[in-house]
C-alpha cells in the first residue's frame, strides 16, 4: 500500500560495514561529576527554634487583625471633612443605625396609645 522511500543519502549510509578495527569508546563522561564543587559529606539541618503554636497564632491574627483594619477604615477612620470614597457606605450605615433605635410610625403609634392609657389609669389612683 505504502511504499517506504529512502532518501538516496541514506542509502548508501545503509551499505556501509562497521570496521573491526574501530572500537567504539562508551560514554561515561556524562555519568561522571566533573568539574562540579564538591559536596560536604551532610548539609546542614536547619531546624526553627519557633513551636508550632506560633506559626497558627499568627496566621489567626492575620485573619482577625487584616479584617478589623478595613472594617475601622471604612466605618470610623477620619478622612477629613471633604467627600471620600467610603461616604455613601457611611450614610447607608447611619440610616440602617437610625432605623434600629428609632420606633416605626406604627410602634410609635402603640407606645401613645400605651401612654395615653397609663396617664388616664393614673390620674385616678393619684387623686385618691
Amino acid at each position: 500500500m505504502f511504499s517506504r522511500t529512502v532518501p538516496p543519502g541514506l542509502r548508501q549510509l545503509g551499505n556501509l560495514k562497521r570496521d573491526s578495527a574501530v572500537r567504539v569508546i562508551p560514554r561515561t563522561m556524562s555519568s561522571q561529576e566533573v568539574n562540579k564543587m564538591p559536596r560536604p559529606e551532610q548539609e546542614p539541618v536547619y531546624e526553627d527554634f519557633r513551636p508550632p503554636w506560633v506559626y497558627t497564632g499568627s496566621r489567626l491574627l492575620t485573619y482577625v487583625f487584616v479584617p478589623y483594619v478595613v472594617f475601622y477604615s471604612v466605618f470610623f477612620y477620619d478622612f477629613g471633612d471633604r467627600e471620600h470614597v467610603f461616604q455613601p457606605v457611611r450614610r447607608w450605615a447611619s440610616i440602617q443605625r437610625e432605623s434600629f433605635f428609632s420606633l416605626s410610625p406604627e410602634e410609635a403609634r402603640i407606645v401613645q396609645a400605651e401612654k395615653a392609657k397609663s396617664v388616664v389609669e393614673q390620674s385616678p389612683s393619684g387623686q385618691q
